[in-house]
């Protein structure tokens, strides 16, 4: 099965110019830890990522305002990613191996498409299961 089968199309994304407390809210709205980081909402070219760990770490911990404090210095610039014609293995491996829980799919000009989560995993996992029993 390939990753485009099992991906959420059009994941949320965010700015780096988007305020920290911006990025924060559509974390808390779409229950999620990490958000790719697009250049502009129709090309949506991935720039980076950023988590809740840099949000706390990057900016609150160190007394920035949240309001007014962009993230587009605290973000992570090489995310790994994987493409939707990759095998689902290839993908889950891949979460595996870099301790992600979600991982965001890209196309061939590097553009956000999609994303898939552990959750995600899991439930087809499960129907898998089920369905061999």
């Amino acid at each position: 099965m390939k990753v485009r089968d099992l991906m959420i199309k059009n994941p949320t994304c965010c700015l780096s110019s988007d305020s920290a407390q911006h990025v924060a809210r559509l974390m808390r709205e779409h229950d999620v830890t990490s958000l790719p980081v697009i250049s502009d909402l129709q090309s949506r070219h991935l720039e980076g990522m950023i988590t809740e760990r840099e949000l706390c770490w990057g900016i609150i911990a160190e007394g920035k305002d949240p309001k007014t404090t962009a993230i587009a210095d605290y973000l992570n610039h090489n995310p790994v990613t994987c493409k939707a014609e990759d095998e689902l293995d290839h993908c889950e491996k891949t979460m595996q191996q870099h301790q992600m829980r979600s991982i965001t799919v890209v196309d061939d000009e590097g553009s956000c498409v999609g994303s898939v989560s552990q959750g995600d995993l899991a439930v087809f996992n499960q129907f898998l299961s089920r369905r061999r029993a």
